[in-house]
């Protein structure tokens, strides 16, 4: 008998415990005072400072933390465009494959962003970039080539 109120006791307090722990869960931090920066403005303001720096390594770390951790912010197109425009400035040849597979991850989740054209002639001029004298390889040039027929048909409106 005793042993049975034991559990009923033990019940209890688990239950209590739970309650309490999900009324915690469900409430909400203090909104944002007026004027204050939101936490993925500011790890963006963060990461445009260490592009400015040219501290492009840090700067994809920051830019990343944010995509990680506000899948769904407003900042998010930004920073995942501005990880791909670091490659592009760190130029070489790997940067900039790792810019153009970045731009064409951007045009791929966000296609209808108003950033997607710049990033579509982003990949045009990575490409010009990576074009050798023309007694060379120019498989490049043709990628360059196809990559603006591609910008000149999908964006037809772009400046």
């Amino acid at each position: 008998m005793f042993s049975r109120q034991m559990n009923i006791g033990i019940r209890a307090f688990i239950f209590v415990w739970i309650l309490f722990f999900l009324s915690s869960c469900g409430q909400k931090s203090p909104g944002l005072q007026e004027g204050a920066i939101s936490p993925d403005q500011m790890l963006f303001e963060h990461g445009m400072k260490y592009m400015d720096k040219g501290q492009l390594i840090k700067a994809r770390l920051t830019f990343q933390t944010l995509i990680s951790s506000y899948p769904e912010g407003e900042n998010t197109p930004d920073a995942f465009f501005a990880i791909a425009d670091s490659y592009y400035k760190e130029a070489g040849v790997q940067n900039l494959l790792h810019a153009e597979a970045q731009y064409k991850d951007f045009i791929i989740f966000y296609p209808l962003h108003e950033m997607a054209d710049d990033a579509q002639m982003k990949i045009v001029a990575l490409n010009v970039r990576l074009m050798k004298s023309p007694d060379r390889d120019s498989s490049y040039a043709k990628r360059a080539e196809i990559e603006l027929k591609e910008f000149l048909e999908n964006y037809p409106e772009s400046e």
